[in-house]
This record gives structure tokens, C-alpha cells and sequence, in this order.
């Protein structure tokens, strides 16, 4: 096998979401990555293409984990959802620059659906490691049912003075139980949260259409283009 290849062993998945599921995978200790960085994952036995995932673990938590939306979904994600516990499956060392860069002071975060999944990853090593620096995260989804880490990443927020987390609903609201922003992403909505807007680093990433417009958001605020970072998830 090819040396930037793991044969790692599947744990067991959790249903975390609206046909959003969270898969745990043995994790070896030569598996090293940075949060926000992803993964190709092979199924073994299966005469399907590899694809990538986002890292949704911590590098300090002894599994690997991956969180996607499985819906009209391909024959892979059909796949993924069969797999028994200690089916192998190939996982290729992790790769990426959309990563959490501990030197920056003051970075934002924002994302559209299922691309909080690094955010999450680069959050829950924030707060394992107490780093100090100031972190704040939008999360936007379209439904309340489709929201994700909401108690886990909220949690984090209430023990960390340094993090901030803010979701929003932006349709298919039920008033009645959602006290958190309503609406999409925009500049009101970062005024509303953030003193100073041209902050050192923006990193922006979802859906590509969502990240084309929230791009243009903050772009329109002054923040200049090297202080952007974007990344967008293809459904398949």
C-alpha cells in the first residue's frame, strides 16, 4: 500500500442532523493534521471513485471522524452509510491550507450549511487548548433541523470569553423555539457582532454560490482581498 495511505477501522456513525451523519474511524498515531485541513477517503471493496472530507475531529481526539449530509446522495455516501463496525477503509494523509492559523490575534469565521465542519474541528482544539486568541464563528443554515455542534460549539463559547459563536436561520423558521439570529450572513449582521470589521482574517466556507455572495459581503466592508480565505464544499 502506498505510504500516504491508512487502513483505518470504522467505529460507528451518529445521526447529528437533518440526513447529517458524523463517522468515527480508528485513528493511528502517525495520523497527524492541523485543524481545518481534509482527508481522501477509498471504501475498500467497493468499485466506487475516492473523495474527500473535511476533518471534523480534533487533532487531540483519539478517533477521526467525518460529518456530511446524505441526501439524494451517490452511490459512495450510500456506501459510507452501510459500512459495519471494523469494515477497513483508506483514509490519505491529511492536505489543505484552509487551516486555523494560531499567529492571527482576531480571525472570523464563516460558513454555510455543512461547511462548519472544519470550524469545528479548529474550535474544539481551541478550546482543548486554551488558545487565547479571538474567534468568532457564523454558522448559517437554511432550517432549523439542518443545524449541526450547535450544543457542543455554544458550550464552548459560554467557557471561552475568547470564542464567540453566532447561528443563524435564514428560512423554514419555527419562531416559536429559535432565539438565535434569523437571516443570512451579512454586513448588518457582522456590525452587529464585530467592533472592528476589517479584522486580520476573514475564512469563508459552504456551498460555492453562498461563498461567491458572502465573499462579496466582505469585500464590500473594506477587508482586503489577502485577508480572505475561502473554501467550497460540492455536494454529491
Amino acid at each position: 500500500m502506498n505510504n500516504s495511505y491508512y487502513l483505518l477501522e470504522y467505529i460507528n456513525k451518529e445521526k447529528i442532523g437533518l440526513d447529517t451523519f458524523t463517522f468515527r474511524f480508528s485513528r493511528p498515531k502517525k495520523f497527524k493534521f492541523i485543524p481545518g485541513q481534509y482527508t481522501r477517503i477509498k471504501l475498500l471493496n467497493q468499485n466506487l471513485p475516492s473523495y474527500f472530507f473535511t476533518l471534523s475531529s480534533s487533532p487531540l481526539d483519539n478517533t477521526l471522524t467525518i460529518t456530511t449530509k446524505i441526501k439524494h446522495s451517490s452511490p459512495f455516501k450510500q456506501a459510507l452509510l452501510s459500512l459495519k463496525t471494523g469494515n477497513k477503509v483508506n483514509f490519505e494523509n491529511a492536505q489543505g491550507e484552509f487551516i486555523l492559523d494560531q499567529k492571527i490575534s482576531t480571525q472570523v469565521f464563516l460558513s454555510g450549511g455543512i461547511g462548519i465542519t472544519p470550524f469545528y474541528s479548529m474550535l474544539t482544539y481551541a478550546y482543548q487548548t486554551k488558545l487565547t486568541n479571538k474567534l468568532l464563528l457564523f454558522a448559517s443554515f437554511s432550517k432549523e433541523s439542518e443545524i449541526i455542534f450547535y450544543n457542543k460549539l455554544t458550550q464552548i463559547a459560554k467557557e471561552r470569553n475568547n470564542i464567540e459563536v453566532i447561528y443563524t436561520v435564514s428560512r423554514g423558521l419555527n419562531t416559536n423555539k429559535w432565539k438565535g439570529e434569523v437571516g443570512r450572513v451579512s454586513k448588518q449582521l457582522l456590525k452587529k457582532h464585530i467592533k472592528n470589521l476589517k479584522v486580520q482574517k476573514y475564512m469563508l466556507v459552504g456551498p460555492s454560490s453562498m461563498v461567491i455572495e458572502l465573499e462579496k459581503v466582505v469585500a464590500k466592508m473594506g477587508v482586503n482581498d489577502e485577508n480572505i480565505q475561502i473554501e467550497t464544499f460540492l455536494g454529491y
